[in-house]
């Protein structure tokens, strides 16, 4: 479900149709859910690998990951940086 959702850019409606021509019937709402589900577990192993991450690849090299996320709403604009430095901390 997840793998149709984000990656193949499918709509519900659309993923149902998929699983309907397999055989199995699902609602839109139980698609909803798998499909936050799947964000959820998806954004848990990004987390839990982020240190082991960062000590593999940067260390080595030096330096220090920054996250950089720019969202632009009806005239306002926001820049959130974020130091993810594994050195400094400890880690």
């Amino acid at each position: 479900m997840g793998q149709r959702r984000f990656l193949a850019h499918r709509q519900f409606p659309e993923i149902r149709e998929e699983f309907a021509e397999r055989g199995v019937r699902v609602s839109l709402r139980t698609l909803q859910w798998l499909a936050d589900r799947y964000t959820l577990y998806t954004v848990a192993v990004h987390l839990e690998s982020l240190a082991t991450l960062g000590r593999q690849f940067q260390e080595p090299q030096g330096g220090y990951v920054l996250l950089i996320d720019g969202t632009g709403k009806a005239g306002r604009m926001t820049l959130q940086l974020t130091d993810l430095s594994f050195r400094d901390k400890g880690h």
